[in-house]
């Protein structure tokens, strides 16, 4: 996975993870959208934390947005309907 954040880039399943981190998603939330445990979901965004050098969910939204790798603007809709952010 860290290769992705050495190229620039995101893969697509850490951007939509994020995403829904910046938009108050519980990891279980998260994982319920990609059929995984929120434990899997907690240990695939250390995995792009430590990629990206910080410590803190808060901290990686803010750096790929910042580097332009990411958008969290828009809507996102949960997928269960319990949660929709605008």
């Amino acid at each position: 996975m860290a290769a992705d954040y050495a190229e620039g880039s995101l893969s697509l399943r850490a951007e939509m993870m994020l995403q829904r981190r910046a938009h108050g998603w519980t990891y279980r939330e998260i994982g319920a959208d990609f059929d995984l445990s929120g434990d899997r979901v907690g240990q695939i965004l250390k995995q792009v934390r430590e990629a990206l050098g910080v410590e803190t969910d808060t901290e990686a939204v803010a750096q790929v947005v910042s580097q332009g790798l990411m958008d969290v603007g828009g809507y996102v809709e949960h997928a269960l309907g319990k949660r929709t952010d605008k």
